[in-house]
């Protein structure tokens, strides 16, 4: 789910290697909440999901070695 796309776009392969930047993003398929277009990040705020409650949400993206989103604040 990383490596094929990656190499469609021209992009080098995802890797974890020790050394090199990580890109990763880490989830809970388990936890269960209700879509609220309000807390996005992005300036669009439209989603067919709105109100929605769906399962498996995001914890912590990491970009170039960086952290982007934490859950935790």
């Amino acid at each position: 789910m990383t490596a094929g796309p990656a190499r469609v776009l021209g992009w080098d392969a995802p890797t974890l290697e020790v050394g090199a930047p990580a890109d990763l993003m880490v989830f809970d398929p388990d936890t269960e909440r209700k879509v609220n277009p309000k807390t996005f990040q992005s300036k669009a705020k439209f989603c067919p999901y709105a109100g929605e409650t769906l399962r498996g949400w995001p914890l912590l993206t990491v970009v170039g070695g960086q952290v982007a989103y934490s859950a935790e604040g």
